[in-house]
């Protein structure tokens, strides 16, 4: 059994389509061994570097508002098998 992981930086210019057409379309197929599960990682470096958000989405001002809004796109099925992390990795004091 393998948990692929999709890691992107939040200015990735796919951070907002990554999740479900690389980690979910790509890697966690059944037949690849994952049966739909799979981590998406992102590491959150400050406002100023996030890559904008879809028009229907508001831009997250935080790493957790980030995971949250990265989760939001997921269907509750997808949910339940894709684990998405925003790891904070700005200095202190600028997030």
């Amino acid at each position: 059994f393998c948990i692929p992981v999709e890691i992107k930086h939040s200015r990735s210019a796919d951070l907002w389509t990554a999740c479900k057409n690389q980690l979910i379309k790509k890697y966690v197929a059944p037949e690849i061994g994952a049966d739909g599960y799979g981590i998406y990682l992102v590491f959150w470096f400050g406002e100023k570097f996030l890559k904008h958000p879809p028009d229907r989405i508001e831009s997250p001002t935080s790493a957790h508002q980030l995971e949250d809004a990265l989760r939001s796109q997921l269907s509750e099925e997808e949910q339940e098998k894709i684990y998405v992390r925003v790891v904070d990795v700005s200095e202190p004091g600028k997030k």
